[in-house]
Formats: C-alpha cells, structure tokens, sequence
C-alpha cells in the first residue's frame, strides 16, 4: 500500500446511518398510514356552502360600423361574425345558418 492518505473520503454510509434512515422512512409511512386512516372533512355533515358568481358585461365604449358586403367578403374566413350563413349551398340557399340565442338552424 501506499504511506500517503486517500485523496477521496470514503462515501459509504455507516451503518448507524442505514438504520436511521430506515427509523425515518418507518415513521413516515407509519404518520401516512394514521392520517389515512382518520378522514378528515371540510364542513359539517349538516352544513352546505353555495358559491354564487355573478358577472356584469357592459356594452360597446363607441359605435360600431357596419361593415359592407365588399369588405366582409375580403376577410379571412376566421374573422367571420356569427350572423353570417355558413355557405354549403344546395343550390341558392344556405344549408345551415347561424341565429343568435337559437344556433345553427338549417
């Protein structure tokens, strides 16, 4: 062997530490274990909480221009508003065509 001592410490574990990291993964599963067993609830059986959201949408700041066939007919498809006919024609008319409050009605 050499005189000259080891340039990197040993990075085993000693046995004392073994054992208490087992000690410690015992009781964690153990405090696991109790707290499953124990429910726990967040109101009282006879009690009920109701939540009720309510929203305000106010109207348009300024007025709004209609737009004319020409300049609607130059957006792109996605820019579409939803009163315009989804334009699957069976000759002249629309097959489906968008209401508002009712959806798309044929």
């Amino acid at each position: 062997m050499t005189d000259h001592p080891a340039v990197v410490p040993a990075r085993r574990p000693g046995p004392r530490r073994i054992v208490g990291f087992v000690v410690l993964l015992a009781a964690i599963a153990w405090g696991l274990g109790a707290l499953a067993a124990w429910p726990w609830c967040a109101s009282s059986p006879t009690g009920a909480i109701v939540r009720i959201s309510v929203r305000h949408v106010s109207g348009f700041a300024g007025a709004v221009e209609r737009r004319s066939p020409e300049e609607l007919a130059r957006l792109p498809a996605h820019t579409w508003t939803a009163s315009r006919a989804l334009e699957i024609a069976d000759g002249a008319s629309p097959l489906l065509e968008y209401q508002a409050g009712r959806g798309w009605l044929p």
